[in-house]
């Protein structure tokens, strides 16, 4: 695992105290190069310096001259310069005095330059001949030019070592010496230099995904540019110890991609939703009769006997019904389902996979303005909760929706019931939702909240045609279309610092179409309960699976915008299938119970639900 470090110049010291440092020595080549005499523009060794990534200069520790002499110091001038970003040193300019500096030898052997070594060239040079070790290097003042090798001023952009610190060290170094007066000679045989650097992980060659690599993308110029705030700092260094697999995961959980488990939750709970009505539906036009009317059977004679009259109306069995006659017409009709809903949606290569489940309950009531069309308004709560399987995010609704429907259909008052009808349904909801975004990074265990507000628009148009089967079954097809519209709108996290994140707003689109078939069987039981059985299967499809991505940031503009795709790339085709019973107990009251399951390649879902239902 490479290393990761945030630079910052004033800052550079202490924070790399918590950072595993590399040192390494890199060598030139060791041919011998000669000085050549009075020649101002001077040689050069080269060294190339390749770390093997990107790195971080924490310290230019010192550079050795090999084999190194000269019978006149005060002719020669040395620098090292780091040639991509022309940042130099001065080793020695012409130490000693005068227009001739002094005449003290180089005795041959390995000089060494070395941030603050005890003894400086310069010092020792007008005293005796210079023995190879270990000395200062000389920063460059003007007072340090003499003679006509380097005019005053010349050189003022040389400073010393620690201009190298915070520079990428990759790259050519070149060493330069010159001899600035004639007569006298030297040579020396490559150098080598001593480093102190920190390999750095650009967060962009570890990303693979693309909500990774926006990430790394807003992140890498924060790591090289320094001056970010201390919670951001510490997960970068956090950052250094983790394998490339645990920084992809530090990634995933620095992006708000908790979000993408509001579509899926979206569709199904409005899936369950669209049941529950066409269910009620169901119930509404069998009480008149009609062709999805699985049983007309309130009828005696004065006898007690049943009245063969009607027995061509009835689908269930002959026999007594223990039913009596409905004495008025009856208009309306309430109701109430309670829902629960499981889900499990896989991962996939670009997200992780979630949990969810969903509880609710609806009311409504219903008008029954002829023998063929009835109108209704339904009003529902639900909370739910989201989770990402591996505990990075969870997201829990509550929601408030209220809507209108109506049913219409062919008259029932035929002998075989067989026919088409119509359903639709118009509504709304208003959204709560809490968020919680989990970063765990070596040490670093933060929580970031977020809460927020949101509506929605739902709207469903379908219908079907039933065909009587014998006195008892029902097979028919069904199809509708469904179009949603969610808006979620923006909110900015806490509890994390600096970790947080701003999140702007987002909008979501389904339309979803649906085509399958039904078969109903009904039958009397004991104490004249009449059942009523129900299977579907049916093909869904999506048609609006485009990518879906919300645009966020590092809280208080700590980092520029970077987009998450919140789309789980699920398939867009999907197989429901669903069974019912329900029990009408008397003329006005009837109870009932409903599955359905949605089997996609990517996820699954199953929804229960109980209701009961009153006529007047």
């Amino acid at each position: 695992m490479k290393c990761l470090i945030v630079i910052s110049v004033a800052f550079l010291q202490t924070f790399l105290c918590s950072v595993l440092l590399s040192q390494a020595v890199f060598n030139s080549a060791t041919d011998v190069v000669v000085i050549t005499d009075d020649f101002s523009s001077g040689v050069s060794a080269s060294l190339n310096i390749d770390t093997g990534s990107p790195a971080i200069l924490n310290s230019f520790d010192s550079i050795t001259i090999h084999a190194l002499n000269h019978n006149y110091a005060g002719d020669l001038r040395a620098s090292i310069t780091h040639t991509p970003t022309g940042k130099s040193a001065i080793l020695f300019d012409r130490p000693g005095s005068g227009s001739l500096g002094t005449s003290s030898d180089f005795t041959t052997g390995d000089f060494t330059f070395e941030f603050g070594a005890l003894q400086i060239i310069e010092d020792v040079a007008p005293l005796s001949n210079l023995a190879p070790g270990i000395y200062a290097p000389a920063s460059q003042t003007p007072s340090n030019e003499v003679g006509s090798g380097a005019g005053p001023g010349t050189n003022d952009a040389l400073v010393d070592f620690l201009s190298f610190a915070g520079i990428d060290p990759n790259g050519e170094w070149l060493l330069e010496i010159s001899d600035n007066k004639f007569t006298d000679t030297g040579s020396f045989a490559g150098f080598s230099i001593t480093l102190n650097y920190v390999p750095v992980l650009q967060l962009m060659e570890v990303a693979q995904t693309k909500n990774q690599q926006a990430l790394a993308a807003v992140l890498d110029p924060l790591v090289v540019a320094g001056g970010n705030s201390a919670d951001l700092n510490d997960f970068f260094s956090e950052l250094t110890k983790l394998t490339d697999d645990e920084v992809r995961s530090a990634l995933d959980q620095m992006s708000p991609r908790y979000l993408g488990m509001i579509p899926q939750v979206f569709a199904s709970h409005n899936s369950a939703q669209t049941q529950n009505i066409w269910n009620r539906l169901v119930q509404v036009r069998r009480s008149q009769g009609t062709p999805t009317h699985s049983v007309n059977l309130n009828f005696r004679d004065g006898n007690g006997n049943q009245d063969s009259s009607v027995s061509t109306q009835r689908i269930a069995p002959t026999g007594p019904t223990g039913l009596a006659p409905q004495s008025e017409e009856q208009e309306w009709g309430l109701y109430t389902i309670g829902t629960g809903q499981t889900g499990d949606v896989d991962d996939t290569n670009e997200s992780v996979g979630f949990d969810f489940q969903t509880t609710g309950i609806n009311v409504g009531a219903d008008y029954y303005i002829n023998k063929q069309l009835v109108a209704g308004v339904t009003l529902g709560y639900s909370s739910g909760d989201a989770e990402l399987d591996d505990n990075g995010g969870q997201v829990d609704t509550d929601s408030l929706k209220v809507g209108v429907y109506t049913t219409y259909f062919e008259d029932g008052s035929s002998e075989k019931i067989s026919g088409w009808y119509v359903n639709a349904y118009l509504g709304g909801g208003y959204n709560e939702y809490d968020f919680e975004r989990t970063v765990n990074a070596g040490t670093i265990s933060q929580t970031a909240k977020g809460d927020s507000k949101g509506y929605e628009l739902n709207s469903v148009i379908g219908g079907g045609y039933d065909y009587q089967l014998g006195d008892a079954t029902i097979v028919g097809l069904i199809t509708s279309l469904r179009y949603d519209r969610l808006w979620v709108d923006d909110y900015s996290e806490s509890g994390a610092g600096s970790l947080g994140l701003d999140v702007d707003d987002q909008d979501l689109d389904s339309l979803r179409s649906d085509l399958g078939v039904r078969v109903a069987y009904s039958v009397v039981a004991i104490d004249d309960i009449i059942w009523h059985w129900g299977a579907q299967a049916s093909w869904q499809h999506e048609f609006m699976d485009t990518e879906n991505t919300v645009k966020a940031r590092l809280v208080n503009g700590a980092s520029a915008s970077f987009n998450t795709d919140v789309n789980q790339d699920i398939s867009a085709d999907t197989l429901s299938l669903g069974a019912s019973l329900s029990g009408e107990i008397s003329t006005q009251l009837s109870v009932g119970v409903a599955y359905f399951a949605e089997i996609n390649e990517d996820y699954t879902s199953n929804t229960l639900n109980f209701s009961i239902a009153y006529r007047f």
